[in-house]
């Protein structure tokens, strides 16, 4: 049985250009805006990581950081308020126009967003 994952780098490297011999372009989907599917082609180094680790892949398209991807997935793409209540937690209440947002908007809005309640705008108001 062949085992992808014993294959150093260079070897990934051969498959792959033996791949694109048979198949000229080699795609992978993955998460966009609104959760639906991208579709991006890859070349011998996204191959190989793909190989090793599918999840810093994904963050390097999308132009974020492991750490920030995981937390855009968990969070289904959605803003949740930055503020803190009376009692010191977080709020998590929703944020106006937070929903569904490609990871690097998430990110770049993590922590400066509000919920109506703690100052961020409502459905009427201007976008955030």
């Amino acid at each position: 049985m062949f085992d992808l994952y014993r294959l150093d780098d260079a070897d990934l490297r051969r498959l792959f250009t033996q791949i694109r011999q048979i198949r000229p372009e080699f795609i992978l989907y993955t998460c966009s805006t609104g959760f639906s599917s991208k579709s991006v082609l890859l070349d011998e180094n996204d191959f190989v990581l793909l190989v090793r680790n599918v999840t810093e892949l994904h963050a390097k398209i999308h132009g974020v950081t492991v750490d920030q991807y995981r937390d855009w997935i968990d969070a289904k793409g959605c803003l949740s308020c930055s503020a803190l209540t009376k009692s010191g937690e977080s709020c998590q209440g929703s944020v106006t126009g937070g929903f569904y947002l490609d990871a690097k908007d998430w990110v770049t809005r993590q922590g400066k967003s509000f919920c109506p309640a703690h100052g961020g705008h409502t459905k009427k108001g201007a976008a955030q």
